[in-house]
């Protein structure tokens, strides 16, 4: 995605990443099977809070959902957009070492980011960050504001080719 981005790395059109937020229990017991059967390789964005999860199959990368920013504010926002930079900053270390170190890509809890989050999560280390705000990533795509196509259950597979584009 980030040689992408960067215009080094040619993709087709109407090439996806598939990714899960908060590893789900519909996630585990209906979509990881089919990704092992057709060897998908996924993205599962963890909230590590409660540890790693459990293991699934070599092609689901466990990537961070933050460790303990999952939660509303004292204001009701996401904590990631409410608490200090250094907050955050421990919170995405925490999270990436329970995921054994890795720091490519965080998922923003509820989607909630804004500048100052922004700055946090690539100060912590991470290059870039998916947002839940609709759209297609090109070159030049800010990579601290990935935006995404939603598959929500009951989709079918015409509505998420109508979705794709």
């Amino acid at each position: 995605m980030s040689a992408f981005i960067d215009g080094r790395l040619f993709l087709p059109d109407h090439s996806v990443i598939v990714t899960d937020d908060d590893a789900d229990p519909s996630w585990l017991e209906l979509a990881v099977p089919l990704v092992e059967k057709y060897r998908v390789m996924t993205t599962s964005f963890v909230i590590t809070v409660n540890g790693a999860g459990p293991e699934l199959t070599p092609y689901v990368l466990k990537r961070s959902h933050t460790h303990d920013m999952h939660a509303a504010g004292a204001d009701g926002k996401g904590r990631i957009v409410t608490w200090t930079h250094d907050e955050i900053v421990a919170d995405l270390d925490t999270s990436a070492s329970v995921l054994g170190g890795t720091k490519e890509v965080v998922a923003y809890p509820f989607g909630h980011y804004n500048d100052a989050a922004k700055q946090a999560v690539a100060d912590a280390g991470f290059e870039m960050a998916r947002t839940i705000d609709p759209g297609y990533v090109s070159i030049g795509t800010d990579k601290l504001a990935l935006p995404v196509v939603r598959v929500n259950y009951g989709m079918t597979v015409d509505d998420i080719k109508k979705a794709i584009g």
